[in-house]
């Protein structure tokens, strides 16, 4: 399954990731974390394929 995210779908889910993760603190046991994980995932995706990479000068 292939999702499509907007730039602003991905800052939406930046934005709900650190708040996911400022109410889990660091409990991987936490039930926010499979969501957690998820979000994390399609953050990823979307840099990979949109943010260039950092090179040294």
């Amino acid at each position: 399954m292939q999702v499509t995210i907007s730039p602003e779908m991905y800052q939406q889910l930046v934005d709900w990731l650190d708040s996911l993760i400022d109410e889990a603190g660091e409990d991987e046991d936490h039930s926010f974390a499979p969501i957690i994980e998820a979000i994390g995932v399609l953050i990823t995706r979307y840099e990979d394929a949109h943010v260039p990479e950092i090179t040294d000068l």
